[in-house]
């Protein structure tokens, strides 16, 4: 808009916003639209339009458009009844097949695959039968997803485009006559692979004979090697062939559905047309597009890139995806390999969930691809066009988790809707599996068995999913295909020489379907209901006499691979020996209590032992995955005597990449090491709901799009070319890195364990389906009497300080055991009662079990530290008594054989007593003396202090005056003073201070006195500050007051002359003024002191009266 707004030309700019409306965004649109033409910005910019810009929105609906918006543009309105699909057919008729100018041996030349009377016969088969078809599917028939006519006749078209074609057989030797057949048949067989492959599998026999009433057959194809005909789809089936060395999950036996769907969009594929297929979960969509991909990816020139999406998937990763996949030519233009073409195979493409008004990013991203060929560049913003990329899309019908897609995305398909197999194709696939595989060296008798297990098992399915359907409560009762592969996957892991008789492979049947639904079901009324349809089928299928209580009572069925737990060749067997496995897995637990700082306590009672069992077979499986659900905790023990465990360490700034870095980490282990490996994931490590999002890509496809970057993944495949050379594979990055992936899903387990309270685990099973689809489930189930029994027994038999009563230890033990069971028990009952009345869940689980006898023991530790102490205070409190009866006893003694001398002892008492009352009497009277004395004394020294203080304050006055002289004194340099003797002519001023000076010294006063007395001037300065100021004579002070009292005895002006002069001159002064402050202070210091001896003697007087 920026640029168009900038063009000065009258040429009209159209900006298109082809798209779904967003609430927000287009609010803001508002101010364009009006009469402001103006464009805000977030940044503050603001864009102005020209008269000559129009906007012009292309969107399927206006739900969440405001009415502002709506009311400043107008509005058109497209319907298909409008138009109608003949236009399209007409121009499509003339475009394909009529003339065309091509270049043929250097020239130009006109060719047309169609004469003008076929492709006017062509024009009206589509008028006869097409509305006729569409009409009967609109009225009576439902499809799994919703297309419209002109899709319809478009998916037609395409059909047509690749059957009227010379590489099917459309010849131009062909006679009119073969050719119009021609025509018709293709008409015919793309009719019903077009508008009529759309429809549920419920419809497709009324659809076939609706079919047959107006062409030839419906489950027939067009052959044309030979001879023009319909052919049996059965034609086109190969053999299926046991292969012992190949994985359970690559077998694909070939059907009818199979073959025919994997034809159609071979085809499809051919002339680069894109496919959708849909259909029910577990009916193997995903593994037909797969193995298609393969099988057409060298003859077709094909490179398929997977990507599946799920609830979290962004439009952002989805582009990341595509664009790793393709080179890039130049820089707008991203391209398959040379010479070949790139298919982007698209699974669960309906997962992404809803924004808030409705929209989903990664559809309408792979929507404008397959609209205008192009991504913009989420940087630059420029366009970057994609070309010879086809896309291919496989999802399940909306519902569940899957929303409906816009017919905007879908419309661009042929949409193929691929049926429930019957059940005779379920029988044909799993039998030919299981014959194959019993035929590798098992008895006739097991061989035999196989048809009746196949059937047996198909029909385990088909009650289950009929009669036990998902509700809130039961979310994962979704049933497929899927649990029904993975009862024969389990069968398979056996050996002929562990099973070789009909009761035996009976019994190793009966696990196996157990272990995939009974193992789901959550309460005991679908777990008996099971039962009962395994017994009926024991009779009815197996014609075996054992009944549901052999195999589900006190000897039920167990298998796994734990009784030679140590050896390399561990074999999935029966264990009848629960002791000696009970004995296995304590030497375990030992040996693993021995490696470990941290001690673990585990009880294995019969669900306990079950449960294990459960998870190692899981975990022997490749791509062998769990979701263990109340599985309140998960010991190390249970797996790493099978495979490493590895855990995620949550810390407090965990982030995505964090999560990812450790994904990493399990890829390199399990996929370049080739070791097995569990990752356990808990549901309080989902710090991000994006990592389940990783979770699902795992269990899908044992990737994670887009984690190793360039330099990361390089090296990786270096590693793996090890891997690839011994598979004999070619050493291309593609081949490569899928060689890696296979690992990587082979070795690495995921472990999920979840809790099923609230919606969350509910609601993220819908957006991840992968946990329910790829995983298998065990549910624990509240854990049953004997259980409980036996942890609680186990428990308190290692309390070692256990109360000493008249009861036996272990009867004891035994009831209180039995208690602990009986009040979980009817804890339990009260909390259903509770949920019955109230509709509320209070959850009572083993931990629950777990907490109650560890709140007994506590309780018991804390009553028995109580009853100690207080049998240590009894104690104390007995021996104190028993001490002080003696010390009693003993002072009664003594009192006795003193009694006399006490009576003696009162009797002098008494008489200092009236001595002391005496006394008292004096000393009351002498005390109020004194304290007459002491008030008088007090009044006598505060006097005292006044005038002390005074006579202080005159001295405080002058005594800075005299330490400066002094100072003054005591700096004076000798050497200058020295000068000064030396004068013969001296100054003046220099002349008048020694003249004061020695008039203080009591000397003559002359030049030439002053001279020897300065000879020795140490003993001159010594003189001068040991002067004795206060006793100068009254004579002498006169005489030196008549000298400094001169004008020009100022210290400040001698010092001009000399400085030691000045200094002498500063002293004289001080010895005057102190010597006048002295004679003021003089008589106040005897006054104080006459007075401090009277006060003495006061106090002496106070003194010797106290005393």
């Amino acid at each position: 808009m920026r640029e168009a707004a900038a063009d000065e030309t009258n040429e009209k700019k159209w900006v298109v916003f082809d798209g779904p409306v967003d609430a927000l965004w287009i609010e803001n649109m508002n101010t364009v639209l009006d009469d402001n033409m103006m464009l805000c910005l977030a940044n503050g910019q603001r864009i102005k339009l020209r008269t000559q810009m129009r906007m012009l929105f292309e969107v399927q609906d206006l739900r969440v458009a405001s009415p502002a918006t709506v009311s400043r543009c107008g509005m058109v309105y497209l319907t298909q009844e409008d138009l109608g699909w003949l236009p399209y057919v007409q121009s499509w008729v003339e475009t394909e097949f009529g003339p065309k100018e091509i270049q043929l041996n250097g020239n130009i030349q006109n060719v047309e695959i169609l004469q003008k009377n076929e492709r006017t016969y062509l024009q009206s088969l589509f008028e006869e039968y097409v509305n006729d078809v569409i009409n009967k599917i609109r009225k009576t028939f439902k499809e799994t997803i919703g297309t419209n006519d002109t899709q319809q006749v478009v998916s037609l078209c395409n059909l047509l485009e690749a059957f009227i074609s010379d590489k099917y057989g459309f010849k131009a030797t062909m006679t009119a006559d073969s050719r119009k057949r021609f025509i018709l048949y293709a008409f015919t067989f793309g009719c019903i692979w077009s508008v009529g492959a759309s429809i549920d599998d419920k419809h497709h026999e009324d659809m076939s004979d609706f079919f047959r009433d107006r062409f030839q057959m419906y489950s027939y194809y067009l052959d044309t090697s030979n001879e023009l005909s319909f052919k049996h789809w059965n034609d086109k089936i190969e053999e299926f062939t046991y292969d012992p060395t190949e994985q359970f999950f690559n077998m694909l036996v070939p059907t009818v559905d199979t073959v025919r769907y994997s034809y159609i969009i071979e085809q499809l594929l051919s002339i680069n047309k894109r496919v959708y297929l849909t259909g029910p979960t577990g009916t193997g969509k995903s593994q037909v597009l797969a193995k298609l991909l393969v099988q057409i990816q060298e003859p077709r020139s094909i490179d398929p890139v997977y990507i599946i999406f799920s609830a979290q998937t962004t439009s952002m990763v989805t582009q990341m995806t595509i664009e790793n996949k393709l080179e890039k030519t130049r820089k707008a233009l991203l391209t398959a390999k040379p010479g070949r073409q790139t298919c982007i195979f698209i699974d669960d493409v309906n997962m992404p969930q809803l924004e808030e008004y409705g929209a989903q990013p990664p559809i309408e991203l792979l929507r404008l691809l397959v609209d205008k060929g192009f991504l913009y560049d989420r940087k630059e913003r420029f366009q970057k066009f994609i070309e010879n990329v086809t896309l291919l899309c496989c999802s399940a019908p909306p519902g569940g988790g899957r929303n409906p897609l816009t017919p905007r995305f879908t419309r661009h398909f042929n949409m193929l809707s691929l049926p429930q197999p019957a059940q005779s194709t379920l029988f044909k696939i799993f039998f030919s599996i299981l014959n194959g595989f019993f035929g590798q060296g098992f008895t006739d008798p097991v061989k035999k068995m196989s048809d009746t297990i196949t059937n047996a098992t198909i029909e385990v399915y088909i009650r289950i999913i009929k009669e036990k359907l998902p509700i809130p409560s039961k979310f994962h009762y979704t049933f497929n295909l899927r649990d029904v592969s993975k009862v024969f996957q389990g069968v398979l892991m056996v050996k002929p020489g562990l099973v070789r008789e009909v009761d035996q492979v009976t019994r190793l049947w009966v696990h196996e379907v157990s272990r995939v639904f009974y193992d789901r079901l959550i309460n005991d009324i679908d777990r008996d209901w099971f039962k009962e349809l395994v017994g009926d089928l024991l009779g009815r299928q197996f014609k075996s006499r054992m009944t549901k209580d052999d195999v589900y009572g006190a000897n039920k069925v167990l298998y796994g691979d734990i009784l030679k737990i140590d050896s390399d060749n561990k074999e999935y067997e029966e264990i009848k020996d629960v002791a000696k496995l009970v004995k296995i897995l304590e030497d375990k637990l030992d040996d693993y209590n021995t490696e470990c700082n941290s001690k673990t306590r585990l009880v294995f009672f019969g669900d306990a032992i079950d449960h294990i069992l459960r998870i190692s077979r899981i975990l022997r499986q490749p791509r062998g995955n769990a979701m263990l659900i109340w599985c309140w905790r998960v010991r190390k023990t249970i797996v790493n005597q099978t495979v490493s465990l590895y855990s995620l360490e949550i810390t407090k700034n965990f982030s995505v990449d964090n999560f990812q870095d450790f994904l990493k980490k399990i890829f390199q282990i399990s996929g370049l090491q080739e070791k097995p490996l569990c990752f356990l994931f808990t549901d309080s490590q989902i710090v991000y709901e994006s990592f389940l999002e990783d979770i699902n890509n795992i269990l899908n496809s044992g990737e994670v799009p887009n984690i190793w970057k360039p330099e990361e993944k390089q090296p990786l495949l270096e590693e793996v070319k090890k891997i690839n050379a011994r598979l004999k594979r070619p050493e291309d990055p593609d081949t490569l890195y899928k060689t890696f992936v296979e690992s990587v899903r082979n070795q690495l387990h995921i472990v999920l364990c979840m809790s099923p309270v609230g919606d969350a685990l509910r609601v993220r099973c819908r957006k991840f389906p992968a946990m329910v689809d790829c995983c298998t489930l065990d549910w624990f189930s509240s854990w049953p009497a004997e259980a409980l029994v036996s942890v609680a027994t186990k428990i308190l038999e290692q309390e070692t300080d256990f109360p000493q009563t008249d009861i036996p230890q272990k009867q004891l033990i035994d009831s209180l055991a039995q208690m602990c069971m009986e009040i979980h028990i009817s804890a339990k009952d009260c909390a259903d009662k509770f949920e019955a009345a109230l509709k509320r869940k209070v959850y009572t689980t083993p931990k629950s079990y777990l907490d109650l006898i560890g709140l007994y023991l506590s309780s018991l530790k804390r009553k028995r530290e109580e009853l100690q102490l207080k049998q240590k205070r009894l104690s104390g409190g007995l021996v104190k008594l028993k001490m002080a009866n003696e010390q009693v006893a003993g002072l009664q003694v003594t009192l006795t054989d003193l009694k006399p001398q006490l009576e003696e002892s009162s009797i002098k008492v008494q008489e200092a007593l009236e001595k002391v009352n005496q006394d008292s009497y004096l000393a009351s009277q002498q005390e109020q003396l004194v304290k007459a004395e002491t008030e008088e004394v007090n009044k006598k020294a505060q006097d005292v202090k006044i005038i002390a203080d005074d006579a202080q304050a005159d001295l405080d006055v002058v005594m800075p005056e005299l330490e400066k002289a002094l100072k003054a004194v005591e700096q004076m340099d000798e050497n200058e003073i020295k000068i000064v003797r030396t004068y013969n002519n001296p100054p003046q001023a220099v002349v008048m201070v020694l003249e004061a000076v020695l008039t203080l010294l009591g000397l003559n006063t002359s030049w030439d006195s002053a001279k020897k007395a300065m000879i020795d001037v140490g003993s001159f300065v010594s003189s001068l500050k040991n002067y004795p100021r206060d006793n100068i004579p009254d004579k002498i002070l006169n005489n030196l007051k008549k000298i400094i009292s001169r004008e020009d005895f100022v210290p400040d002006l001698i010092r001009t002359k000399a400085k030691p002069a000045a200094d002498m001159a500063t002293w004289c002064l001080a010895m005057n003024t102190y010597s006048i402050v002295s004679k003021k202070v003089e008589p106040k210091k005897r006054k104080v002191a006459e007075m401090m001896a009277v006060f003495g003697f006061s106090k002496q007087g106070i003194g010797s009266q106290g005393g």
